[in-house]
């Protein structure tokens, strides 16, 4: 046998090896659906902040419940069905909406039916993430300096964006924050 042959089949062998081990060390010690779930989640608030981006630049504004707060905690009624409706120009039967600001109902999202729930016990629409959480706060810059400020692990950051989202987590869970 050719001993290039021979050194070339071991080193391929040896990369094969290395690229296996390095495929499983990234996943020892993390759960993957944990992972998956906190991406798929982040994926979903930076859905809403485009869409929030694109109400704004379609209407010089965002919608009329953010007027005049930094920060909206969208878990709350009326506030929760307030979104719902601005960014996806549709009532909770599906009707076409033209509140909040959204003169045209434009979809800017369309919200499938994991992304919502029914408050139990209340009956109005929630927003719900991949862990079932609805305690999701928006926060926006209305000044226009391109800087937010919110309360991160009991300290004032300021974070350079015109549009965020967190989670105020549940007890024993973590928060899910876009600036991470």
């Amino acid at each position: 046998m050719d001993r290039g042959k021979l050194v070339y089949g071991g080193l391929t062998l040896v990369g094969l090896i290395i690229f296996g081990v390095g495929l499983l060390i990234p996943s020892v010690g993390t759960p993957p659906p944990r992972n998956a779930e906190r991406s798929a989640t982040k994926a979903q608030y930076a859905n809403y902040v485009t869409a929030l981006h694109m109400f704004k630049g379609e209407y010089r504004r965002f919608p009329d419940f953010f007027e005049g707060r930094s920060q909206v905690n969208i878990s709350v009624y009326p506030d929760s069905e307030r979104f719902i409706e601005a960014i996806s120009g549709r009532t909770a039967n599906g009707e076409e909406s033209r509140s909040h600001g959204n003169r045209r109902a434009i979809r800017f999202h369309s919200f499938s039916e994991r992304e919502l729930t029914t408050a139990k016990g209340l009956g109005y629409r929630q927003v719900v993430d991949r862990f079932g959480n609805t305690n999701i706060v928006f926060c926006v810059d209305h000044n226009g300096d391109g800087i937010i400020e919110v309360m991160d692990e009991g300290e004032l950051k300021q974070i350079r964006a015109t549009v965020t989202a967190y989670s105020i987590p549940r007890e024993g869970e973590e928060a899910i924050k876009l600036w991470d």
